[in-house]
């Protein structure tokens, strides 16, 4: 049926791709996601690097996170501090897991709860 991903949890490997992390590997959430591709997120860093640096007084919003990899590689390139927003609470419960996996819990925040509701604050 077209629009039905037919993948399972274990086919979607998620990882960094670049940074003091690169390679490792994250928990997917066990709920249906589409996470960015790693082609799409190095060629986003890419793009970014050229506008923005990532350094010690850098911080970042990841919203409908999912896995939160993006956010993570963001950690992993060299942010200071990121928040990762998903509606889901498996969602974050893996954001979580993979902060904690990446040594990233003191300089990752994960929240559960709606993405508008978050930039209306």
């Amino acid at each position: 049926t077209q629009g039905v991903d037919r993948r399972t949890r274990s086919d979607l490997r998620l990882y960094i791709t670049g940074g003091e992390q690169k390679g490792r590997k994250l928990q997917t959430p066990p709920v249906y996601i589409r996470p960015m591709m790693a082609q799409v997120r190095e060629a986003m860093f890419s793009m970014l690097g050229d506008l923005v640096e990532l350094g010690p007084s850098s911080s970042a919003l990841d919203l409908f996170s999912g896995s939160g990899c993006v956010g993570l590689e963001t950690l992993s390139r060299g942010c200071e501090l990121v928040a990762s927003v998903d509606l889901s609470s498996e969602c974050v419960d893996a954001m979580r897991v993979n902060a904690r996996a990446c040594g990233y819990e003191e300089r990752h925040r994960a929240v559960c709860a709606r993405a508008e509701d978050v930039l209306a604050e």
